[in-house]
């Protein structure tokens, strides 16, 4: 098996590399029995963007990690893909996203009522695929294990979407508020490991361990976004304060002082922001080390990641799973302290 280099690109090389499989069954399935040509056309929009590796990645590593053939957890990986984009797609709408990634979105080009059947099926294929994973698994309760982690997992990432609407516009939300949103919104990552630690036949304290690699995983992007957002690097910090939830290191930043939460409730109120209040509202991020802040939060979560690995036998596929959590904390460490106090 291939061992990733410690450089951010070999990192993402490897692991596109590692879910190529998937990716193309992905492809496959998402227009596997549709017919109707509009339709195929959204799909096709839909394959031309998403081309997510790094659940399938984790999914393989995990499954290879206690002793598993990677190959057996391509089908989990694809579960995970097909749910992810159509929770993006359903995001979308509740945000009234019309772009995101610099690239018009499904319910920009296509509209409300299209893009959220387009969500919809794309979540039904992702229970087929479950259906599909667990049909040659010849361990039962272990197959009731996994059909828990999805359904479980679905249910806290529907709360914590549920939760965040109620933060839009608002800077007395609590940072453990934020904070439990954060952790719970990828939470598929979590359910990846875990279901690939299944597949892989490891023990329980080899499940559990790599489970709460996957948890950490997925905060540390959460993180990752947050700040990106804040600093305004998509440019999307405008729409994000108008239709979503106040970034965590905007809501630290507001918390921090009194005046720089004045100032901030005057801006995130208007029915408009301009850029002249974007770049205030990143200087007040950085003058109340709200970065710093962010910082310290993934720096300990990965090195909760990283102890968590030593549970698992030290292999090629270990190695990996630890240095893609170091790169997540290490895209997160160059932003934040590039603009910290």
């Amino acid at each position: 098996m291939e061992k990733i280099k410690s450089t951010d690109p070999e990192i993402v090389y490897v692991a596109k590399k590692r879910a190529e499989k998937a990716l193309e069954r992905f492809r496959a399935e998402a227009v596997f029995g549709v017919s109707d040509p509009e339709l195929l056309t959204i799909l096709s929009d839909v394959l031309s963007y998403w081309k997510d590796s790094s659940r399938p990645a984790i999914a393989s590593y995990c499954c290879e990690a206690v002793g598993g053939k990677p190959e057996i957890a391509d089908d989990a990986g694809l579960i995970f893909v097909f749910a992810a984009a159509a929770t993006s797609i359903h995001d979308d709408i509740i945000d009234k996203s019309l772009k995101n990634h610099f690239r018009w979105t499904v319910l920009g080009l296509f509209g409300l009522e299209k893009a959220l059947l387009v969500g919809d099926l794309l979540l039904v294929k992702a229970w087929s695929m479950l259906q599909e994973c667990v049909r040659n698994y010849d361990k039962p309760l272990r197959v009731a294990d996994i059909i828990e982690a999805y359904g479980l997992i679905s249910v806290q990432i529907c709360e914590a979407e549920f939760l965040e609407m109620s933060c839009r516009k608002r800077l007395d939300i609590d940072l453990s508020v934020r904070e439990r949103i954060l952790w719970n919104i990828n939470a598929d990552f979590e359910a990846c490991a875990k279901t690939g630690a299944i597949l892989g036949d490891g023990s329980d304290e080899e499940v559990l361990a790599l489970s709460s690699v996957g948890r950490r995983l997925g905060f540390l992007l959460g993180l990752k976004d947050e700040v990106a957002d804040s600093l305004n690097i998509q440019g999307n910090l405008s729409h994000r304060l108008l239709f979503e939830s106040v970034p965590l290191p905007i809501v630290y930043a507001a918390k921090s002082s009194g005046l720089a939460q004045t100032e901030l409730q005057s801006i995130i109120q208007k029915e408009s922001i301009d850029p002249l209040e974007i770049a205030e509202i990143v200087k007040l991020c950085i003058d109340t080390g709200a970065f710093s802040y962010v910082y310290e939060l993934a720096k300990r979560n990965a090195n909760e990641a990283i102890e968590m690995l030593k549970k698992v036998p030290r292999n090629p596929a270990t190695s990996n799973l630890e240095l893609i959590v170091e790169n997540a904390f290490r895209v997160i460490e160059k932003l934040c302290l590039e603009y910290s106090s």
